[in-house]
């Protein structure tokens, strides 16, 4: 078994060769390098907030509202959802919505509308 000491003396050349150029460069020209995106790291929440989220998006909140009131990702709440047994996927026409859907189309409304 290899320990960290030897994983440690033994650098791979690429990376010696890294650490040997970053050797020589100056404050200045890492300030010139383009910063990293902002980003938001995947967070834990705790149970209160997600008792506190389940009771919001059954209150008509959306996924995208408590994302961005709880600072995480949009991923992270629908996961959250599930977790609690709470669907996120938007209900399906009834078969008895389904002709009326098709007269409104056909009449000239949009989808978007229909939805609505």
């Amino acid at each position: 078994m290899v320990g960290a000491t030897e994983v440690l003396a033994q650098v791979p050349w690429p990376v010696r060769r890294l650490l040997e150029l970053a050797e020589s460069w100056d404050d200045a020209a890492l300030a010139e390098l383009p910063q990293a995106a902002n980003c938001k790291t995947a967070r834990p929440l705790r149970p209160a907030d997600v008792d506190n989220l389940v009771d919001a998006y059954r209150a008509g909140a959306t996924v995208r509202e408590l994302a961005e009131r709880y600072g995480v990702h949009r991923v992270t709440i629908g996961r959250n959802l599930q977790a609690r047994g709470v669907s996120t996927r938007q209900p399906a026409l009834s078969a008895s919505d389904v002709p009326r859907a098709a007269r409104l189309y056909e009449s000239g409304w949009s989808l978007a509308k229909i939805a609505e």
